[in-house]
């Protein structure tokens, strides 16, 4: 059996900081993701072929933050996601 998978994503988004001071911010994230999947699968000995090709946008709420211990060491993450029905949860995050 022989298979090949291409995923691709693009996202874009706006950050809104509603507590937002020296030490750091909290902010809510509204992204737009866009995934792009190619798959395909080929079984030589029975002769069949599969394809499946779908390109899925998926708007993502979310919660981005940042808190500067000092001058030069600050810790920041951003987590968001959407409910997907049956397929379960689309999740994306960062840290640093």
């Amino acid at each position: 059996m022989q298979s090949h998978l291409d995923l691709n994503f693009i996202t874009a988004g706006y950050e809104w900081d509603f507590l937002a001071q020296e030490g750091g911010f909290l902010g809510i994230t509204f992204d737009i993701m866009v995934l792009d999947l190619h798959t395909s699968f080929r079984e030589p000995e029975f002769s069949t072929e599969q394809k499946y090709d779908v390109t899925f946008p998926a708007p993502l709420l979310g919660l981005s933050g940042k808190w500067k211990l000092d001058r030069r060491f600050s810790l920041a993450g951003k987590i968001s996601g959407m409910y997907a029905g049956g397929y379960g949860y689309i999740v994306d995050a960062e840290e640093g």
